[in-house]
């Protein structure tokens, strides 16, 4: 092959890509994106333009967070109780009444409260040495 057939060969493949990836870049929005609850581990699809902030429809809880794991938006049902939508019914069990939350997540209250304490430890948890953040990490997660 010459060498004066190499550099529009190059340009062309040069060009197709960038075009390939301009083209991406528009269309990709208009898809839905398949994401994953934090909470319950369901998988659903959104809009592109809501992976980052969205509510499970099969837990309805809210997924969106920073990279410290603080929530991404103000959320107001953290703040006053009166705007949370948890339903108390009391069922009938084997061992009498038992406390059943709207949540959907299968676990009480208590549960509910005792995991987000565990969640909220993880994220502000600071290694000894950062080096060995991920040994440290689930170290203490298994403590």
């Amino acid at each position: 092959m010459e060498y004066d057939m190499i550099l529009p060969a190059v340009t062309g493949a040069s060009g197709v890509f960038a075009g390939c990836a301009v083209l991406y870049s528009k269309l990709r929005p208009h898809y839905p994106v398949k994401v994953n609850c934090w909470f319950c581990n369901k998988d659903t699809k959104v809009a592109f333009r809501l992976r980052e902030s969205w509510y499970c429809p099969a837990c309805q809880q809210y997924n969106g967070f920073t990279e410290d794991g603080d929530y991404n938006r103000d959320l107001p049902a953290q703040y006053c109780e009166s705007l949370n939508v948890t339903s108390r019914k009391h069922k009938e069990g084997s061992s009498g009444n038992q406390l059943k939350l709207a949540l959907g997540n299968g676990f009480c209250q208590t549960c509910n409260l005792n995991q987000a304490l565990k969640v909220r430890a993880l994220a502000d948890y600071t290694p000894i040495h950062p080096d060995n953040y991920d040994k440290e990490i689930e170290d203490y997660r298994r403590n």
